[in-house]
């Protein structure tokens, strides 16, 4: 982001270590997350008309509401799988969809690979650009990603969420209060102690603070 600033760049490609995923930069250093880019480029495959029959993007249980909700304006299917891409390419394979990701970066276009590769999407982005002849950060404008908010809870036991009446209970009333502006993800890691506590929605205010209840109940019933 620095550099492209320094340098006044109209682009920054970003690829982790072994380049499976991306991240861009817009040419005022604002850093162009996973969600963005799904949301950016399964508009520019359709107006390519490259999504294939399936007309369908592929995200994870984590991807955010706003990306959804965009995409349905834009008459494209969606659908969740766990996460990680080994799922994402799973229901690829299953329904025909060409286009799916992460908000990570990992950037599936079923068309050229079979799994997540950072410089094809880079180029596909590139690509996009000049197809619009448009800046990243005018063509990202009408995608408005939810406010989120994740809180990693230490359990002692990984009991079965629905088994917990207390959970159950303010799950059902945040639920309530956020309504179709909001949703709420309660995950075990797979690999550690922690309950994962993820609440997105249109008001930062009730994410907030709905998401600390929740983690305060969670920890009370399973520390």
């Amino acid at each position: 982001a620095q550099k492209v600033k320094e340098v006044g760049a109209n682009l920054g490609l970003c690829f982790d270590g072994d380049a499976d995923r991306l991240i861009a930069i817009d040419d005022n250093g604002e850093v162009i997350n996973g969600d963005l880019l799904i949301g950016l480029l399964a508009k520019f495959l359709k107006d390519r008309n490259e999504l294939g029959p399936a007309n369908e993007v592929v995200g994870t249980v984590m991807s955010n509401l706003g990306l959804e909700n965009y995409l349905k304006s834009n008459s494209i299917g969606f659908h969740r799988t766990n996460v990680g891409d080994r799922y994402i390419i799973e229901r690829m394979r299953e329904s025909g969809a060409l286009f799916g990701g992460e908000n990570s970066g990992h950037l599936i276009f079923g068309k050229y690979a079979t799994t997540g590769d950072g410089i094809i999407a880079a180029l596909k982005l590139i690509e996009c650009a000049y197809y619009y002849q448009d800046k990243l950060k005018d063509l990202i404008r009408d995608i408005e990603l939810y406010p989120q908010v994740l809180i990693n809870v230490k359990v002692k036991n990984k009991k079965p969420f629905e088994e917990v009446a207390s959970i159950q209970q303010e799950l059902k009333a945040i639920e309530a209060q956020l309504g179709d502006e909001g949703r709420v993800l309660l995950r075990y890691s797979g690999t550690e102690h922690l309950a994962r506590v993820m609440i997105e929605g249109k008001n930062k205010n009730l994410v907030d603070s709905s998401a600390k209840k929740l983690a305060d109940v969670v920890k009370a019933a399973l520390d």
